[in-house]
């Protein structure tokens, strides 16, 4: 009898087997478990844009913006919504640079993360107040899109804003149609 396990009483098998009866199971095309499905995905019909677009990811800061660099959860949303990130050679999450460079890249879209403390009326007014930037391309047609800041940290709600985002870019080019 070394070795093995002393049988259960069948209302305790379903733990050992990882099939609770109260659990429901999300399978794909014919029960297949690789096509599992959660049950929000798919609700949203949205899709990336199918033409690349350059944007500038905007997190705070006046002198010197502090933008979404190459990698991370600001270059991830992008990708999902089919935005090119115009500081996306920056191997790093997050970076300062001065607004030379944005207006050297003249990005056609502005992602602004609004937070309570940094709003993005605030960033804003920054944008078509500063003498450097007021006359991006983003900046003179009101191109921007805003995420909340939980959406934007790493983690679950980047599902949500990359959603968001791949709608409010399709609005956007919906207006200037």
């Amino acid at each position: 009898m070394q070795g093995r396990r002393p049988a259960q009483p069948a209302h305790l098998r379903h733990r050992l087997r990882g099939d609770h009866p109260g659990r429901r199971r999300f399978r794909g095309p014919r029960g297949s478990r690789t096509a599992r499905r959660h049950p929000a995905q798919g609700a949203h019909d949205a899709l990336p844009a199918t033409t690349k677009t350059s944007a500038l990811w905007y997190s705070s800061g006046v002198d010197s913006p502090y933008v979404g660099a190459g990698i991370g959860a600001p270059q991830m949303i992008m990708d999902a919504a089919g935005l090119t990130n115009v500081f996306a050679s920056v191997k790093d999450t997050w970076t300062s640079v001065g607004w030379e460079s944005v207006v050297a890249a003249d990005p056609s879209v502005i992602v602004l993360v609004d937070a309570t403390w940094n709003t993005a009326e605030s960033k804003i007014k920054t944008l078509e107040t500063n003498p450097a930037t007021k006359n991006l391309t983003a900046v003179k047609n009101k191109r921007y899109i805003t995420l909340p800041f939980a959406s934007t940290e790493a983690g679950i709600r980047n599902v949500e804003a990359a959603a968001t985002t791949i709608d409010q870019l399709a609005d956007l080019n919906s207006l200037s149609k």
